[in-house]
């Protein structure tokens, strides 16, 4: 009995040696990435002996421009990691200004998260790994402090009008379950390519709610945060299931809808009081009560759906219109298929034309035929130097030569072929 008791001891020993090795304990060089340094510079590492280059892309790099088929764009810049005699690959930023940035590591030229960092987030099809340099007021909302939690909710609902069953994400604020009251309904959209999971984990909305109610600058509410990436479905099949499942106002402020780019179809027949687009550490407050200004309900529900209620900053709208009108060309003539004018140009930069794309226009500047760009996904655009330029655009249908020869031949043939008939039927005479 001991000799068994004496051997299921060593088994249990050796699963446990084993287990040891599988955490790696002790093993091979011990770092930690990412370090936040005390001048708020950062150290990124990497175990990766066997690899032959190790660079690093993120937002908090001076980003590069990139140009792709006539057009610029700003993207995270790259920076080299360096390899020490252990095969740890190392970089140090410089001091980052208090902001969350996300980043990743490029190996042999893949892309990775950092596999030290155990703080990820996806956004649409992409990984990243995060990291939070604080030191203000705004960062401090994205921590996780010491103030009463809310809770996070993956919840599925039905969806009668699209006939599958979706999943949102609700945040209720601390105390809800317990507390017997009714709260007002925040809905948050998400950008495109998004889902109901952006906010939670890449947006820290349940951090930034938590915060903002303990400070007492935000209402305790319940915060939807919805999958909007099905045309068929309703805000009306959302509400039914919050106002079912969740002890949301009914009667009390219009229910509210905020997010990033998707916008409200015309299936959303709830009403909805739309409050804007914010940047980042941004300070809304905003309340506007209009039921009780109707008579019943159908003139509400008409007024919610037909009206939205915007603001526009007047300034940047009039800085943007003065820099169109001080940058417009002279426009000389025009027709359908022609136009010539003179523009002026303070550096080098590009000219451009309110136009639809079409491979049938032909740009001369200066009477030097000039390649059309095309720009914003639409409209044309071209190159041009500093100075001033005479140019002519001109429009003819693509492959409009080669159609012109084609039926100018057929109808040749069709010529010919009636003469050689009617000599035929002369010499039958």
């Amino acid at each position: 009995m001991k000799k068994i008791i004496f051997m299921a001891v060593l088994c249990l020993s050796g699963m446990a040696v084993q287990a040891q090795q599988n955490l790696n304990w002790g093993q091979g060089p011990q770092v930690a990435s990412p370090v936040v340094n005390a001048d708020k510079s950062v150290t990124f590492n990497l175990i990766a002996p066997e690899a032959q280059k190790v660079q690093i892309t993120g937002d908090f790099l001076p980003s590069k421009k990139i140009e792709y088929q006539g057009n610029s764009y700003e993207t995270p810049g790259v920076a080299d990691l360096v390899k020490d005699d252990k095969g740890v690959w190392s970089f140090t930023s410089s001091a980052l200004k208090p902001e969350l940035y996300t980043y990743n590591m490029i190996v042999d030229g893949v892309k990775i998260i950092d596999p030290l960092n155990v703080y990820n987030i996806r956004d649409i099809n992409n990984l990243f790994s995060v990291l939070l340099i604080d030191g203000d007021t705004r960062t401090d909302l994205y921590k996780v402090n010491k103030v009463a939690h809310g809770t996070v909710s993956k919840v599925w609902y039905e969806s009668p009008t699209a006939g599958i069953t979706r999943r949102l994400t609700v945040y209720t604020p601390a105390g809800y379950e317990t507390s017997g009251k009714e709260y007002p309904v925040f809905y948050l959209l998400h950008g495109i390519g998004g889902d109901e999971n952006a906010w939670s984990e890449l947006g820290r909305a349940a951090q930034i709610m938590d915060n903002l109610i303990a400070q007492g600058k935000a209402e305790p509410m319940i915060l939807v945060m919805t999958n909007g990436n099905i045309s068929q479905d309703t805000d009306s099949d959302k509400c039914d299931y919050i106002e079912c499942c969740f002890t949301a106002q009914k009667d009390g402020p219009i229910y509210s809808y905020n997010g990033y780019s998707v916008y409200i179809s015309d299936n959303n027949s709830v009403p909805m009081k739309y409050i804007g687009n914010y940047n980042k550490g941004d300070t809304v407050i905003d309340r506007i009560d209009v039921y009780d200004q109707f008579e019943n309900d159908e003139d509400y529900d008409l007024f919610c759906s037909n009206y939205i209620i915007a603001y526009a900053d007047d300034d940047a709208l009039s800085a943007r219109s003065k820099a169109l009108q001080e940058g417009a060309g002279n426009l000389e003539k025009i027709t359908d298929s022609h136009l010539t004018g003179t523009v002026t140009a303070d550096s080098d930069s590009r000219l451009f034309f309110t136009i639809p794309y079409d491979e049938g226009w032909t740009l001369k500047i200066d009477g030097n035929t000039t390649a059309l760009d095309m720009s914003a996904d639409l409209f044309m655009s071209a190159p041009v130097s500093e100075g001033s330029h005479t140019y002519e655009l001109t429009f003819v249908p693509k492959n409009l030569d080669t159609g012109i020869i084609i039926s100018t031949c057929t109808l040749l043939f069709f010529i010919a072929y009636s003469f050689i008939r009617n000599r035929q039927k002369d010499s039958y005479k």
